[in-house]
């Protein structure tokens, strides 16, 4: 999970390597799920 000046959050699976964040080969990527949103709420929760 990142917060990003207290305004955006990213909150995902991802891995920061290669295969997690889609850098590598067609048959070598992960399948994640993330988000990234500004809705207050969930920003302010992250932040807790």
């Amino acid at each position: 999970m990142f917060v990003f000046d207290c305004k955006e959050v990213y909150i995902g699976s991802a891995n920061l390597t290669g295969a997690g964040i889609g850098m590598k080969a067609e048959t070598t990527r992960n399948f994640e799920a993330d988000i990234l949103t500004d809705i207050p709420t969930i920003v302010e929760q992250a932040m807790c």
